[in-house]
Order: C-alpha cells, then structure tokens, then sequence
C-alpha cells in the first residue's frame, strides 16, 4: 500500500536498506512489518537541518493517504 500511496501523490519510491536507529527497525526485530518514510529533511540532524514547505506538505499528502486507506481496510 505504501508504494501505491507514494506513486498516487507523484513520487516514485524505492526502498533502501536503512540500519539506523529508527522506530521501524525495532519494530521490524520484533516482527510487526515497518517501513521508515522521509519526510524530505535537509541536513538532518544538524544545527542547520530544515525541509522545505513543499516538501512538509507533500508529507501531509502521504499521511492522509496512507491514514485514509488503512482506515477504509478495517
């Protein structure tokens, strides 16, 4: 469902392995199937880390859909 969402606002995903401390990670260890989305931040992690106002909307896009559709399945 995830690329779909990607693909229906514009995006074309494509996954990488990512061995990061992320929540999704951990819960991947633990069974539950995660996946880890960007949000499209600059220079994450530094004092002069930022995201561009397309790109925090294009985030919401993907939220709501993903929200939407995972909502319509239960």
């Amino acid at each position: 469902m995830t690329s779909e969402v990607l693909r229906s606002v514009g995006l074309s995903p494509h996954g990488i392995d990512y061995l990061g401390g992320s929540d999704a990670n951990m819960l991947n260890a633990k069974g539950i199937p995660s996946v880890n989305l960007g949000i499209g931040a600059q220079n994450p992690h530094g004092d002069d880390e930022f995201i561009l106002l397309e790109d925090l909307f294009k985030t919401e896009e993907i939220a709501d859909q993903i929200i939407s559709r995972s909502a319509s399945l239960r």
